[in-house]
């Protein structure tokens, strides 16, 4: 690596601290230039890779609520509490991140056209509003454009605003809906919104239709044609939409549990149409059913169906009512949080729960409703990834070779690449220090950090003494690792924020103990803890401190997040047996015997599905369980090399 002139920080013998962040020379940027801005981690259009999400590809999951009404104007279109553009949907929304630790953070709203219409003249006002609503707040809204059913579409009655068989084949683009004061048919009135929001990174997913079925006749029965219907409107509708829209994914809109045109292996034949990238499942009345209905048309169907397909499943709409649980909230949150761990578990990648609402009906979601926290349990937004230097949300395989000052990396989704970049000596300090969602190369020297960032490029920086461990995390949640340090020999935490300058120092260890900073209450933010003889003491930024014994003293502590809730596990690798023990803070306990005594653990998400595998680093061979794809072994370095995923094992 080259020499790089550096303004050396003085190091810390005592514990010091700053009303002011102290003065700090960076070669190649100053201070105040050195980060530029950047997205967020919900800005971004959501995209689909194979079965899985993504959002600025880093693997993306979601929970949030229906809000139905959030365009609503007035009481007249029947359409529960309007909020209009009013404070309304601006309250519901803090509330919901106040339940859910602002984990929860898409809801899916009725974008249907008589909400955008006064007296019969097209009127943007409401959608704008509700998106500008949105976009400030954080949060992505699932626009449904159309519903099946009469509801808050403005028709007289619930049978002449049913759609029929004859209106998937032509009405929709023939007929206006006159009768609901409806200025534009169906297929002119989706060609206008998308072309106006098109460009909009607030919208998750167009959705076509609320719960598309097609019967014969407003509670007939099926056509035999149905299926042939259902597909010839999904692929006109969609090939409209994609031809004008290409940033957003597009959903049809299905219960799935065995509608007209979707029954059995038709739900597979009409998702696999080209333009339609993900499936949907309704789950109402299975509350003892964590995964519900039957062999033809039940939830794991469904995602056995579209993973053939190569396409997601979300749960458009779950619902249980009060009613079946004796009024009990916290027992119907339970019943929420048994079926989001089964759902999550085989693959669902996001869930909306029906619905956020200041009504007192059975199925609502009121302020401080206890399901709010359990959104919030497994709301993921992007899911990160150790060692992911690509930015796919898949870890890499890697290794940095003392001998040389190398680095090797076979990248899962860009290849093979070395960099040249550290010496023998130096300490591994690998993390995404510009928030691009990708891992940046960097070492500590002798209490200077060198650091390679992929879009901000080099920076130099003395920071911490020669005996400190590195320890960049993201204690702050912008996306960015600060510097940080781990001083042995008297337990203290020095950390430095490259955004704005400013130092911190915490007391919390002592000598002897293993520093394993990590977000272990899953609210976006690294928490600074350790681990000493067996115990794990952690100040969490969101639930405070806790001390948890589990493992021995020598053991080697390996968190990670293992059942891909968003939340750190504690976990230690024995290399007495070789054994993996891990307290999932979903599953529960786990133990798994994977390696031996001399392995080097290398836990890191290998397969992009959100969850930490086992692996281990022997003699420059990489054996992995990967929790989707299963086992894979893969010769990559050589015995002397360091593993870039063990950087921060003991």
């Amino acid at each position: 690596m080259y020499h790089y002139r550096v303004a050396y920080l003085t190091t810390f013998a005592t514990i010091i601290f700053f009303a002011v962040a102290p003065a700090i020379s960076i070669f190649g940027h100053t201070a105040d230039d050195n980060l530029s801005a950047v997205e967020s981690s919900q800005d971004g259009f959501v995209k689909r890779d194979g079965t899985r999400l993504t959002l600025n590809n880093r693997p993306y999951k979601f929970t949030g609520v229906q809000i139905k009404h959030a365009n609503t104007l007035n009481w007249a279109v029947s359409c529960a509490e309007p909020f209009g553009t009013g404070e309304g949907l601006n309250k519901a929304l803090t509330e919901i991140d106040k339940g859910s630790g602002s984990r929860a953070k898409v809801f899916r709203s009725w974008f249907f056209q008589k909400l955008s219409t006064v007296n019969g003249v097209r009127d943007w006002t409401t959608f704008d509003h509700t998106i500008a609503v949105a976009k400030a707040k954080g949060f992505k809204v699932i626009p449904v454009l159309g519903n099946q059913w009469a509801k808050c579409d403005g028709w007289e009655t619930d049978e002449l605003g049913f759609k029929t068989e004859q209106w998937y084949n032509t009405n929709y683009k023939t007929m206006a809906g006159t009768g609901a004061g409806l200025p534009q048919t169906y297929r002119d009135y989706v060609r206008d919104v998308v072309t106006r929001y098109k460009d909009e990174p607030t919208i998750a997913m167009w959705q076509l239709i609320n719960e598309s079925e097609v019967p014969i006749s407003f509670g007939g029965n099926c056509s035999p044609t149905a299926h042939i219907s259902l597909r010839g409107f999904t692929d006109d509708m969609g090939t409209l939409i994609k031809g004008i829209d290409s940033n957003h994914l597009l959903s049809l809109g299905t219960i799935g549990n065995g509608q007209c045109g979707a029954t059995g292996d038709d739900y597979k034949k009409v998702h696999a149409l080209p333009s339609i990238d993900i499936c949907e499942y309704h789950d109402y009345g299975n509350n003892n059913s964590p995964i519900p209905g039957d062999q033809w048309n039940g939830m794991q169907v469904r995602i056995n169906q579209c993973r053939e397909l190569g396409k997601p499943l979300f749960v458009g709409e779950i619902g249980i009512g009060t009613n079946e649980t004796s009024g009990n909230l916290q027992t119907r949150a339970n019943l929420f949080d048994a079926k989001f761990a089964a759902q999550f578990g085989i693959g669902v990648v996001g869930i909306i729960v029906w619905e956020f609402t200041n009504d007192t009906y059975n199925y609502a979601i009121s302020p401080g409703d206890p399901t709010l926290a359990v959104l919030g349990k497994y709301g993921m937004a992007n899911v990160k990834s150790n060692a992911d230097f690509d930015g796919d949300g898949e870890s890499d395989i890697s290794v940095f070779r003392p001998s040389t000052g190398a680095w090797y990396l076979l990248n899962s989704s860009s290849g093979f690449t070395g960099s040249q970049f550290g010496v023998a000596t130096d300490k591994l300090a690998p993390a995404d220090f510009d928030a691009d969602g990708k891992t940046d190369i960097a070492v500590f020297r002798n209490g200077t950090w060198y650091i390679q960032r992929s879009m901000a490029g080099f920076l130099g920086i003395a920071f911490g003494e020669a005996t400190d461990t590195p320890m960049p995390a993201d204690f702050d949640g912008d996306g960015k690792a600060e510097i940080a340090v781990f001083r042995p020999s008297n337990g203290g935490w020095y950390t430095f924020n490259l955004v704005n300058n400013k130092f911190n120092a915490v007391q919390f260890g002592q000598v002897g103990d293993v520093p394993v900073a990590a977000d272990y209450d899953g609210d976006g933010k690294d928490d600074i803890a350790v681990f000493r003889n067996g115990i794990w003491y952690q100040q969490r930024s969101q639930l405070g401190f806790t001390g948890v014994q589990f493992g021995d003293s020598n053991d080697k502590p390996v968190p990670a997040d293992y059942d891909g809730d968003g939340k750190t596990d504690i976990a230690v690798f024995r290399p007495s047996n070789g054994t993996w023990y891990m307290q999932q803070s979903m599953k529960g306990f786990v133990g798994a015997q994977f390696g031996v005594s001399t392995d080097k653990p290398v836990p890191a998400d290998y397969d992009s599905d959100g969850k930490a595998d086992m692996a281990v680093f022997r003699d420059g061979t990489w054996y992995i369980q990967r929790s989707q794809l299963g086992f894979t072994g893969v010769a990559f370095g050589m015995a002397t090399d360091m593993p870039v995923p063990n950087a921060f094992v003991p």
